[in-house]
């Protein structure tokens, strides 16, 4: 990997900042025309409606960011979850559409669970180097 400068690291850091203040921003506004507003109710603390989408927003931020880094900067952004990058964006991307549903219309439990396990086994299956792990120096087959 290649060494960082400081400010590098901190004008990159500043700037993913930025890009998702603004598309938080941006999903705020969406929110209510997407028909995702969280309504007050006995089981909320909140007492007018809030738009949902802030999760597109930081989303959308980390993938913009992550592939932005794969494309410009490969040296410095490695490893086998980097080089499966589209195999994450695209699981990741059910989950999005799952949760999209679920906030607008609701969706039933077991459904919902579904939709996360297919994009679990989606992104097991497609990505190679899950077969063989560690986790905290222990390998996991």
């Amino acid at each position: 990997m290649t060494d960082l400068s400081l400010p590098f690291v901190f004008g990159l850091l500043t700037c993913v900042f930025v890009l998702s203040l603004a598309l938080t921003r941006v999903m705020i506004t969406l929110g209510p025309r997407l028909g995702l507003m969280d309504e007050p109710d006995e089981r909320r603390v909140h007492e007018t409606p809030i738009p949902r989408a802030g999760g597109i927003a930081i989303w959308l931020s980390f993938l913009t960011v992550a592939w932005l880094g794969r494309l410009f900067l490969p040296e410095c952004v490695e490893g086998s979850h980097c080089r499966q990058l589209h195999v994450f964006t695209f699981a990741s991307a059910i989950l999005m559409v799952v949760g999209f549903i679920d906030d607008r219309s609701g969706m039933r439990a077991l459904l919902k669970l579904g939709g996360q396990i297919a994009a679990a086994l989606l992104y097991f299956i497609l990505d190679p180097s899950l077969r063989e792990m560690s986790i905290f120096g222990i390998e996991v087959p």
